[in-house]
């Protein structure tokens, strides 16, 4: 989720941190952006893949 309000912010006020783990995560943006290409290729399939992933975990929680 972006952070709107810190584009606003002064630069004293913005988190130096945040800036350098934004700017090395190169790799993580790329892999993130191949995921949601996919998912508006292939709406179906994800969703289905959600949902039996999801009733897995419900009945793996059951179980215990």
């Amino acid at each position: 989720m972006k952070n709107r309000i810190v584009d606003y912010l002064p630069s004293q006020w913005r988190p130096q941190r945040l800036r350098e783990r934004v700017e090395s995560l190169p790799d993580v943006r790329e892999w993130v952006d191949k995921a949601e290409r996919f998912v508006a290729l292939h709406p179906g399939a994800c969703l289905a893949a959600a949902f039996t992933v999801g009733v897995a975990v419900a009945w793996w929680i059951k179980r215990k």
